[in-house]
């Protein structure tokens, strides 16, 4: 049972998190008449390593997981990656960029064949990440969204939708991506206000010496105007509808229509309507059957309709474009302007909105169910501050568009038949036209990486076959996962999951925050604030690592990383460590052989059992039901602290203090040994999702055998008979008296090993503990104490509900006398020297206002020491 002195987490975490695996002890196994507790894990890109979101993430779910096990749940937390389709593609062909080669060049085959390749080789980084962090998965059920069974479920729900009418190919405005080249939605473009111009452009009236000045930050999609619109309730142009204007630059004649796209209100009232580069001015050129001219390009150059200024980049051409209106004196003036850019979240390209034929998915009528869970709470969500953004969103949905004009991921399973113009949506390859028997081609666009995920609660687990999964653990309990997913992923996965299961795809779902650095920025590689986890795990370990994210995960609020809250954290897991080391030597020196006890719920001291067995066991009691009611509700802060003060100020500051003055040699296993045990061996487990390694560590160490798990074992409950309100008041009341002579003796600066002697004062119950821990009250705080009068003598501390003084020898009392007066005299100083500075009108008008601020912090800090002092001196 020997302990290293030093906690060194390296030497066992490791092995624990390749026995875990190679164990199989948390393969997922349905047994009627448990409760069920299943969970998908938000798959990470198979591109991706883990990164601080990560860590907290998993740490959370790992900590409901294991958790639930030891509650006696039926578990499943099922793991896997996402193909991460734009993301893996870039990955791949910048590799193959490097080497010389053009992936397109490759062809499409060749190019897929790297791809799986590279995934062979690379894609399992975070799987094995996850495992050295000590997930507690179902490794066996492991699941990627290219595997066969999740390709055939994709092809299963794209072809039922397509025929509930829910899937359709139309021409719409998308957001064009010319780096990633493929069409992205809403959600994967960020916004970023940038400074950029708005240019007054004039409009000649066609037979008219009049001119219609409309404002623009993008001059260069002018080229593709077909009308300008005015409003019709503005009269200042009334009567210039039906009317035409000159389009400069292009020579062409273009319509002035009525329509509320311009604002009588906003700037000149006109508006240029350019269908084919603006979705308000698409959805105009619907209403007044307009003609698309597009004169951007995939590529992001200007196209042929662009005349003269063809094949110039876009920005390029803004800038021959302004040039060119100046020259012809059509530009009226040139203002600031703060533009909201759309950027691509992958590649930062600036996205450009493009018309173009895609598929999408009519989301209204699925929108409509996913609300109505909610709202009905048969999906909650966790903070529900959150549903409140849930609502906007999904009540204003847009179609969603699912194709991609890339070559990794599921191929939409559309095919056309240029012979008669058939489309097939089939989930089987067809051989041929089914219409006119002509050859087929398939669609070479690829779905949305979000389209396959949205199915993985339950493509996961076997749909579109009955499974014998799907039947005992759809639907799941909990997702937990980031909120800036709550669109891309959650409300998917809500919609087809209630579409194609007729039921939720979880019952709820918990919204943890960011991790965020010292100065509470967001981490990102271009701050250069990033913080690896396995680089921290390495150093402090991972029970470290944990412990200090889950301290600062309170729901709705973002989590503050710094390395001294890891060493803080590490700190305590030392303190565990080096009090299990003391008891194994003293048990050892009792005698005491290695023992657990048989039923951590049923277990109870005896009824005449010392008070500080009687008090733990209370506390131990209230801890556990602290514990099981913070896990279950997401309060994972309040969970990790609740356990820290159990385990390091009652168990190790007090009980291990109050429980050594009992060991005596060679005792053997007596009931004191057998009650601290029990307490030790409960605290581990009350601890273990928190900080799984340690604990099984010590649990084994303790004596467990070698093929258990403390992951296993039943978790503390709480149980109303283990509360003892006495003993729990006589302890407390022994722990003011040494707390109050402890400071005492640390204010008069005396040798923590000098014995003196005190006088106590206080009601018949003060006085009757004091008598009955006098020996305990004489090792803790050095102090030999007789009941008597209050005292008026010596250094006195008083309490609401007693007063102590301790008799002092006269060198150390005058000592200490001197140091109080040096210390009054300099606080003195340094509060007039602020005073002085505050008082300052030329310092105060020029010193920022955080300046002054923390000088008069400083100067409050300094009157209350001050007092402190003088209150002691007067004593």
């Amino acid at each position: 049972m020997q302990l290293e002195k030093v906690y060194e987490p390296g030497r066992f975490e490791p092995r624990w998190a390749q026995r875990w695996v190679s164990s199989g002890i948390y393969h997922a196994k349905y047994e009627p008449g448990k409760p069920v507790f299943s969970l998908v894990i938000p798959p990470p890109n198979v591109t991706g390593s883990l990164h601080m979101g990560h860590m907290l993430e998993h740490t959370e779910i790992d900590v409901s997981i294991r958790w639930r096990r030891m509650c006696g749940d039926s578990v499943l937390w099922l793991p896997g990656t996402d193909h991460a389709g734009i993301a893996t593609q870039m990955v791949v062909a910048r590799q193959l960029a490097e080497q010389g080669i053009n992936f397109r060049e490759l062809g499409r085959e060749e190019f897929e064949k790297r791809v799986w390749q590279w995934k062979a080789e690379s894609g399992g980084t975070i799987k094995k990440q996850m495992i050295q962090i000590g997930a507690s998965c179902d490794w066996s059920r492991e699941r990627f969204t290219l595997d066969p069974g999740l390709s055939r479920a994709v092809r299963e729900a794209f072809a039922s939708l397509y025929e509930r009418g829910l899937i359709y190919r139309g021409v719409y405005m998308v957001n064009w991506c010319p780096g990633c080249n493929t069409a992205i939605s809403d959600l994967e473009t960020h916004h970023e206000e940038t400074a950029g111009h708005l240019w007054h452009i004039r409009y000649k009236v066609v037979g008219s010496d009049r001119c219609l000045v409309v404002a623009t930050t993008r001059p260069e999609t002018m080229l593709g105007d077909t009308a300008v619109a005015i409003n019709a309730r503005d009269e200042r142009y009334l009567d210039l509808h039906g009317g035409k204007v000159q389009l400069p630059l292009m020579d062409r004649e273009i319509p002035i229509i009525l329509d509320d796209l311009a604002d009588p209100e906003f700037g000149t009232g006109v508006v240029k309507v350019t269908p084919s580069h603006d979705l308000n001015d698409f959805e105009a050129g619907k209403r007044h059957n307009l003609p698309h001219v597009q004169v951007i390009g995939e590529d992001a150059k200007i196209t042929a309709a662009g005349g003269k200024y063809a094949g110039l980049d876009r920005f390029a051409a803004r800038k021959q474009v302004v040039a060119d209106l100046e020259a012809m004196g059509a530009l009226e003036r040139v203002e600031d302007y703060t533009v909201n850019l759309a950027k691509c979240q992958r590649c930062k390209s600036i996205v450009e909105p493009l018309v173009s034929k895609q598929w999408f998915v009519k989301t209204k009528p699925l929108a409509a169910k996913a609300i109505a869970a909610v709202d009905e709470k048969r999906i909650e969500i966790v903070p529900e501050n959150w549903v409140k953004t849930w609502n906007e969103w999904m009540h204003n949905i847009r179609d969603w568009c699912i194709s991609r004009q890339l070559w990794w991921g599921h191929r939409i399973p559309a095919w056309y038949c240029d012979a008669c113009g058939e489309v097939i949506v089939s989930r089987v390859d067809p051989p041929a036209c089914t219409k006119c028997a002509g050859p087929l081609r398939q669609d070479s666009d690829v779905l949305d990486t979000w389209f396959s995920s949205g199915l993985w609660p339950f493509s996961t687990l076997g749909w579109p076959d009955q499974t014998e999964d799907l039947k005992h653990f759809y639907p799941t309990a909990l997702l937990n996962t980031g909120f800036d997913i709550l669109f891309f992923w959650v409300a998917r996965m809500a919609m087809l999951g209630i579409e194609f299961m007729g039921e939720v795809p979880f019952r709820k779902v918990y919204l943890h925050g960011l991790v965020r650095d010292a100065e509470k920025q967001k981490m990102s590689k271009t701050k250069g604030n990033v913080v690896d986890p396995l680089l921290e795990t390495e150093k402090s370990g991972t029970d470290a690592v944990r412990m200090t994210l889950l301290t600062g995960a309170a729901p709705g609020t973002d989590i503050v990383f710094t390395t001294e809250r890891v060493d803080s954290s590490r700190a305590f897991a030392n303190k565990i460590w080096n009090a299990a080391r003391f008891l194994f030597m003293n048990m050892e020196r009792s005698g005491v052989e290695p023992w657990m006890a048989p039923d951590v719920n049923a277990y109870m001291p005896a009824g005449d059992a010392p008070v500080e067995d009687r008090w733990i066991f209370s506390r131990m009691n209230e801890c556990a039901r602290d514990m099981n009611r913070a896990i279950d509700t997401f309060r994972y802060h309040e969970a990790a602290q609740t356990v820290w003060r159990f385990f390091w100020n009652e168990f190790c500051d007090w009980y291990v203090e109050l429980k050594k003055l009992r060991f005596t040699e060679g005792s053997g296993l007596n009931d004191d040994w057998r009650n601290l045990l029990a307490v030790f061996e409960s605290a581990l487990r009350l601890l273990h999702p928190v900080m799984p390694f340690l604990t099984e560590e010590l649990w084994h160490r303790l004596g467990a055998a070698q093929d258990a798990s403390i992951s296993l074992t039943a978790y503390p409950q709480f149980n109303p008979a283990r509360m003892d309100a006495a003993a729990e008041k006589e302890i407390g009341t022994l722990q003011e008296i040494v707390t109050a002579a402890r400071n005492l003796r640390a204010d008069l600066g005396l040798d923590p090993k000098l014995q003196l002697s005190g006088l106590i004062s206080g009601n018949a119950d003060i006085l009757a503990v004091a008598a009955a821990q006098a020996v305990a009250i004489g090792k803790l705080a050095g102090l030999s104490l007789q009941a008597g009068v209050t005292p008026t003598t010596g250094a006195v501390r008083s309490t609401a509900e007693f007063s102590l003084s301790i008799d002092v020898p006269a060198g150390q009392m005058e000592a200490h006398r001197k140091r109080l007066e040096k210390e009054r005299d300099q606080l003195t100083k340094n509060i007039a020297s602020i005073k002085r500075q505050l008082g300052d009108d030329v310092f105060l008008g020029k010193a920022p206002a955080q300046v002054v601020d923390s000088i008069r912090a400083k100067l409050a800090d300094y009157e209350v020491q001050l007092a402190k002092v003088l209150r002691s001196l007067e004593g």
